[in-house]
């Protein structure tokens, strides 16, 4: 009986992986450099922008920890072809929202040029990692 051990994945399931886990990376760093509130990685986006992290409740600073480790781990998941990427792509987005709904309706929320598409690539991303775990789950491709 083949199971997910022995089971081989087509090539582009690797690179799906990878590009998942450096995406998700990429948020941990933003995450990270965004609540120490380093101020050269910050300076792009204005003094607004590192007052409003500042001032930020640690509930909200939370839920944006929660959702990127989440992420970060369901993609490490992914390389290791283990099912549990499914469940933690979900917490992640679950997270993802409850820190989005403070941003969005923060009223000291500055505009940043290019938020709300990036906010909508996050949400595509974030929806695409649910479904492709699903799938790649559905496959027989995790364990």
């Amino acid at each position: 009986m083949t199971d997910a051990n022995t089971m081989s994945v087509p090539n582009w399931y690797w690179i799906v992986a990878v590009l998942a886990v450096l995406w998700n990376l990429f948020g941990g760093f933003d995450y990270f450099n965004s609540v120490t509130v380093n101020e050269e990685y910050l300076a792009s986006f204005g003094q607004e922008m590192i007052d409003f992290i500042k001032n930020m409740p640690m509930w909200a600073k939370a839920a944006w920890g929660i959702a990127i480790f989440s992420a970060i781990a369901g993609s490490v998941c992914l390389l290791l072809r283990n099912a549990w990427a499914f469940k933690l792509y979900v917490l992640a987005f679950i997270f993802m929202i409850i820190s989005f709904a403070y941003q969005w309706t923060a009223d000291d929320m500055p505009e940043v040029e290019g938020g709300t598409i990036m906010s909508v690539v996050v949400f595509a991303g974030a929806i695409f990692q649910i479904w492709f775990s699903r799938w790649a789950n559905g496959n027989g491709w995790l364990k």
